[in-house]
């Protein structure tokens, strides 16, 4: 068992997919939190689009994969962090889907 996450970096609670072991994973930045397997496995996926977030709190949000033009869309984890809002900014905020 690994040891507890150091305050500093955002934590990351993956995935919330059916059929996925929860799992936590640590980041300092966008490009080491969207190279963690699992987040990067969504990419390969016929019809991926994007990752977006919703934040509900100051300091948690949730990361979403897009697919078919966000049409389609799953939460697939939950973040927390104290610096989250400046490692995730440039992706963009899910739009709470599009009409068809």
């Amino acid at each position: 068992m690994n040891a507890p996450i150091a305050s500093q970096k955002p934590s990351f609670l993956i995935p919330l997919a059916c059929d996925y072991d929860p799992e936590l994973a640590t980041a300092s930045t966008l490009s080491e939190l969207l190279n963690i397997e699992f987040l990067k496995s969504w990419t390969a996926a016929p019809g991926f689009h994007q990752f977006s977030h919703s934040f509900y709190a100051n300091d948690c949000a949730r990361l979403f994969a897009e697919f078919d033009q966000g049409k389609k869309w799953w939460v697939i984890a939950h973040l927390t962090g104290s610096n989250l809002p400046e490692i995730i900014s440039p992706l963009p905020k899910w739009k709470g889907g599009h009409d068809t």
